[in-house]
């Protein structure tokens, strides 16, 4: 589960989780490196429209993404964020949309909740995790995120701040982020997907 100030998580597979230890990035269009060699992980630009929700309390009715149709003048770029988390290193879960409708940046603070908490492990956190997405003149976006993993027993930093970066170099595009938290056995993704409104 995670909490944040802007979004709903969930259990081991919809949530968000970070790790301290191991990062994948899956590039959307290219131009980045990762902290380790990229899994076998979905990539690509020329995707179709972000999914948008228009009903409940996060309605965006006023939305209308275009991609992959060519890129307007004057469109402005939209960026989506997901996130969830699994148990281990495998990162078998599929991102859920940060609450908020998309717009051209979402910042976001994370707490990872510790399902594995008891009495020898009493810190409620297993990790925690900030994530800044803006858009870029030329329709894509820059990704920075950093991550943080508490040592279950003490809740004190356990080693150095681990972060990234990343750039998605044009509408219609995605990359992906898979952190592992060593001490917690968790695996945290983040999704950063491109749009444009006219």
């Amino acid at each position: 589960m995670v909490t944040n100030s802007s979004r709903r998580g969930g259990r081991a597979d919809s949530g968000l989780a970070l790790a301290i230890g191991l990062a994948t990035v899956s590039a959307g269009c290219g131009g980045s490196s990762a902290p380790t060699p990229p899994r076998d992980l979905p990539r690509g630009c020329a995707l179709g429209p972000i999914p948008i929700s228009t009903s409940g309390p996060d309605a965006c009715t006023t939305l209308s993404p275009r991609c992959p149709r060519p890129r307007p003048p004057a469109a402005r770029t939209l960026v989506w964020v997901g996130t969830c988390s699994s148990s281990g290193r495998t990162g078998a879960c599929e991102a859920i949309q940060l609450p908020g409708c998309p717009t051209d940046s979402k910042i976001a603070a994370l707490r990872l909740v510790n399902f594995k908490r008891n009495d020898s492990r009493p810190c409620p956190s297993a990790g925690k995790m900030r994530v800044d997405v803006r858009a870029t003149p030329d329709g894509g976006a820059r990704f920075l995120w950093d991550a943080q993993e508490p040592d279950p027993a003490t809740c004190k930093p356990t080693r150095p701040e681990m972060e990234g970066e990343q750039l998605l170099e044009g509408p219609c595009c995605s990359r992906q982020v898979d952190v592992y938290f060593l001490i917690n056995d968790l695996t945290a993704r983040v999704v950063v997907r491109t749009d444009e409104q006219p």
